[in-house]
């Protein structure tokens, strides 16, 4: 079945509402992989109201539930650094191997560094940075939590090469003070549809011995990501209010 975000009726087969709503394009199903939005109706809380979802639909910085955008991209600064980010299967490791694939970039992914497993098969300066982080920091820090220090930590850190650092990180939205953020800020609008079903796939490729049981455990938790991508906008929002001259 396929709903309209402006009403939430089902779709016809031309992708077509009562209410005069149309998508034009294909729009991914309701069905075991992607969650009906129904389930997270709370009364009068409901992320899926149709006013939130028809305006992230028309927005033209928003990310939506249902289709895909061009890259939000704002130059902040002059600065040689990138600021890479977007929802988890959004595609920002491809964006970056595609776009930023020279010697002239040096790409930073903080998964690498501060996820255990990912650190201890990361290698080049995401496997110097993570062992700088544990040798300086005796609890290490996270994203959620410390994003300012740890991304000053990694600009100092990296100042030694001459080169364009990309930052590819999906918690950029947990920057306190947006001052600090330097160079160019791409943000990836990957329909979160999109997004869900990539995550899955993503799973059953990387384990293939999984059980219905680790699927399942796996699709429930990554259902959060139609509530985390409400946060990456309301940071888009902030970034494209900010009238101030970030020098």
């Amino acid at each position: 079945m396929k709903y309209c975000p402006k009403c939430g009726n089902l779709l016809d087969e031309n992708n077509s509402c009562t209410c005069g709503f149309k998508i034009e394009g294909e729009l991914p199903e309701y069905n075991s992989t992607l969650p009906d939005p129904n389930q997270f109706r709370t009364g009068a809380m409901n992320i899926y109201n149709e006013i939130d979802t028809t305006n992230e639909v028309n927005s033209d910085i928003l990310i939506n539930q249902f289709i895909d955008k061009e890259p939000y991209i704002k130059v902040l600064t002059d600065d040689r650094i990138i600021n890479l980010t977007g929802q988890s299967g959004s595609g920002k490791t491809t964006y970056a191997n595609n776009e930023f694939n020279s010697d002239e970039y040096l790409i930073i992914d903080t998964d690498e560094i501060f996820s255990e497993n990912r650190y201890n098969n990361s290698t080049g300066i995401n496997k110097e940075l993570g062992k700088y982080f544990r040798d300086k920091y005796k609890v290490l820090p996270n994203c959620g939590d410390d994003f300012d220090l740890i991304y000053k930590d990694i600009l100092d850190y990296c100042s030694k090469y001459n080169k364009i650092i990309v930052i590819d990180c999906a918690q950029f939205h947990c920057i306190k003070d947006i001052n600090l953020l330097k160079g160019k800020l791409i943000v990836l609008r990957t329909s979160i549809n999109t997004c869900y079903k990539r995550c899955i796939d993503r799973f059953i490729n990387n384990n293939p011995n999984y059980t219905y049981e680790e699927l399942n455990k796996y699709k429930e938790k990554k259902k959060a990501i139609f509530k985390w991508y409400k946060y990456t906008n309301s940071f888009i929002e902030r970034i494209d209010n900010n009238k101030k001259v970030l020098k």
